[in-house]
């Protein structure tokens, strides 16, 4: 059993290296990284969140990427707000 735990532990050690480079990405990646921990960080959940706001964020994204506001929209049923 000990044998096993510090096997596990030297196999693992090299991922631990805080010393080490993070890995490189592309301006692509990085983001596609920043839009998708935006969403992720909107609390779209039925009971408290709102996808609307998620839609807002997505809006604001596609104006900035040069898209005319006029050819967006965001539809919200009256009932349902959120």
């Amino acid at each position: 059993m000990v044998s096993a735990i510090l096997g596990l532990a030297l196999a693992t050690a090299p991922l631990l290296d805080t010393n080490a480079a993070p890995p490189l990405v592309s301006a692509d990646e990085a983001a596609f990284r920043a839009l998708y921990r935006q969403l992720v960080e909107i609390n779209t959940t039925l009971s408290a969140g709102t996808c609307t706001e998620a839609a807002e964020a997505m809006q604001a994204r596609l104006i900035a990427a040069g898209i005319p506001k006029a050819d967006t929209q965001i539809l919200t049923p009256p009932n349902r707000p959120k």
